[in-house]
């Protein structure tokens, strides 16, 4: 019966330290000032000490072989955290191409349709 708790202590060890493990992981922890965010992803930029999660993206532009008035724009909803906030910030390829959170400035680099590169700037 001993012998049991034991094994049953240990699995139950190993199932913590993998659960920690992969929470740990859940996060992309990248470096430097330019960096790609796939839609729902969510990175941790180790350099800022901030982290970003890509909540949405919302595509108004016109549609190949139609005319309109407007070219519309890709809308990227971002959820942020730097400081002990958490806010929530539109970045989108026309109307708001860059937004200031503290003394950084995020400007979009690039973009597809299923994901943004942002460029940090202080």
């Amino acid at each position: 019966m001993r012998e049991l708790k034991i094994w049953v202590s240990l699995i139950i060890l190993v199932i913590v330290i993998l659960l920690i493990l992969s929470i740990n992981s859940l996060f992309n922890h990248v470096k430097g000032n330019i960096i790609t965010i796939n839609n729902h992803q969510v990175v941790y930029l180790d350099d800022y000490d901030m982290r970003i999660r890509l909540n949405s993206i919302e595509d108004s532009r016109c549609p190949k072989d139609v005319t309109c008035i407007w070219s519309g724009e890709l809308t990227y909803n971002l959820t942020i955290s730097y400081k002990n906030n958490k806010d929530k910030y539109i970045l989108s390829t026309v109307n708001n191409p860059s937004i200031k959170i503290d003394k950084y400035t995020i400007n979009i680099d690039s973009y597809t349709d299923d994901s943004v590169t942002i460029k940090i700037n202080s």
